[in-house]
């Protein structure tokens, strides 16, 4: 009763829509406890199951969470940060056609998969220097990059992915340089070194340099 009684009131000053795990009720009791108490909720209505430990207290009229919302939720749980994959961010900038079958993220944590609806949604362990910077613009070209591979990495690929960068971004990406294999960071020093790289881009390719950062930007808020 104790333990049912505190989730009740838990989940009742959570607002509608919102998207919570069973490990936030590890303490109100024991795990068979909480499981017993939340699949009660369930069953009455109260709450929606999304996945495997995940849940959403339901509203009228709304969308169902994306993968992503989940996934993000899943992880939270698990202590795990998941970022965008490699594939993903290629495909967004225009660097590659072909992006992952399917809802897959990298994460710092173990390898592990699970089903939201009639989807799986992966988490794949990556080596730590390929998210050194996160997601945000530089981290997502490093990974994409990355993850095109070292026969991909033309010159024509890297300057796509350095004219995307501001200055301070640039600055970023140098000062990282330590964490990339050489074959990327040997085509980029040149680029980033040259006097003449940021009067080029800005005269000759001012437009096509805002239309892929607009891509990568675009991917750094998914």
């Amino acid at each position: 009763m104790f333990t049912a009684a505190h989730i009740k009131r838990h989940i009742a000053r959570l607002p509608k829509g919102q998207i919570f795990t069973t490990r936030e009720f590890l303490c109100y009791g024991s795990r068979s406890a909480v499981d017993q108490s939340i699949c009660r909720l369930v069953n009455a209505g109260r709450i929606e199951r999304l996945a495997r430990g995940v849940f959403v207290v339901p509203r009228s009229g709304a969308r169902l969470p994306t993968p992503l919302e989940v996934a993000t939720a899943k992880a939270r749980a698990f202590g795990k940060e998941i970022l965008q994959h490699g594939a993903d961010a290629a495909v967004a900038s225009g660097l590659a056609k072909f992006r992952n079958q399917g809802a897959i993220y990298v994460t710092n944590g173990p390898s592990s998969s699970f089903r939201y609806g009639d989807k799986i949604i992966q988490f794949k362990r990556i080596a730590p220097r390929k998210i050194v910077c996160g997601d945000t613009l530089v981290g997502l070209v490093i990974r994409a990059i990355w993850h095109l591979g070292k026969m991909s990495h033309s010159w024509a690929i890297a300057q796509a992915a350095i004219y995307a960068l501001g200055r301070t971004e640039k600055e970023q990406l140098r000062q990282n340089a330590g964490f990339m294999p050489a074959w990327m960071s040997r085509r980029w020093v040149p680029l980033w070194t040259m006097p003449w790289t940021e009067g080029w881009n800005k005269r000759r390719r001012k437009g096509e340099r805002e239309g892929v950062r607009e891509r990568w930007r675009q991917m750094c808020m998914k």
